[in-house]
C-alpha cells in the first residue's frame, strides 16, 4: 500500500508519476472510507435520537389516550341529559377522529423531516474501520482530504515527466475527483 503519511511536499515531488498515481488512488479511497464512516456515525446518531423521540411519542400517546377516554366519558355523561346517548357518543367520536387525522398528518411531516439527507455520502463500502466519535471521524476525513490535496499538488508540480504523460495522469485524477466531489455534493444537497 502506497501512502504519503508524514511525507513533505518536496518528497512527494521527487517521486515518479506512477508512484504518485498510486498514492492518489490510496488517498482517494481513504477519503471515501472516511466519508462512509462519517455517514455511519451520523446515521447511528439520527437513529438513536429518533428511537428516543418515538418512545416519548408512544408514552405521550398512551397518556393522551387515557385522558381522552376520561374526557369522553365526562362529555358524554354531561350531554346525555340534553340529547340521546347514542347521538352524543357519535358527535364526540367524530370530533376525536378529526383530531386524530390532523395529528397523524403532522406526525407524518415530522418523520419525513427527521429522515432528511445526511451530510456525506450514503453508501460506498461495507468494510470501514470503526471510529468512536463523530469528531474523530471528521478529523480523519479532513486529514485524508489534506493528504490527497498534497499528492495532487505534487503531481501538478511534477516537471520530470513528459507533459503528455503528466497531463493524462492529471486528467484521470481530475475526472475521478470530479465524480467523487459531484456525488459528495449531491449527498450534502
Amino acid at each position: 500500500m502506497v501512502t504519503n503519511e508524514g511525507t513533505r511536499a518536496y518528497e512527494l515531488q521527487a517521486q515518479s508519476v506512477q508512484n504518485l498515481s498510486q498514492v492518489v488512488t490510496t488517498d482517494l479511497f481513504a477519503v471515501i472510507r472516511d466519508e462512509v464512516q462519517l455517514v455511519r456515525l451520523e446515521a447511528r446518531e439520527r437513529v438513536s435520537n429518533l428511537l428516543r423521540a418515538w418512545l416519548n411519542v408512544a408514552l405521550t400517546g398512551l397518556c393522551t389516550l387515557l385522558a381522552l377516554g376520561c374526557l369522553s366519558v365526562a362529555i358524554i355523561a354531561a350531554l346525555s341529559t340534553v340529547m340521546p346517548l347514542w347521538a352524543v357518543a357519535l358527535i364526540v367520536g367524530a370530533l376525536f377522529a378529526i383530531g386524530a387525522v390532523s395529528l397523524g398528518m403532522g406526525a407524518r411531516a415530522m418523520v419525513a423531516r427527521a429522515f432528511g439527507s445526511p451530510r456525506s455520502l450514503d453508501r460506498l463500502f461495507g468494510n470501514v474501520a470503526e471510529t468512536t466519535t463523530r469528531e474523530e471521524a471528521e478529523r480523519r476525513l479532513e486529514s485524508s482530504q489534506q493528504k490527497l490535496d498534497r499528492t495532487v499538488a505534487a503531481i501538478t508540480a511534477k516537471t520530470d515527466s513528459p507533459s503528455p504523460m503528466r497531463d493524462a495522469a492529471l486528467w484521470g485524477v481530475g475526472i475521478t475527483l470530479g465524480l467523487f466531489l459531484s456525488a459528495r455534493n449531491k449527498a450534502r444537497g
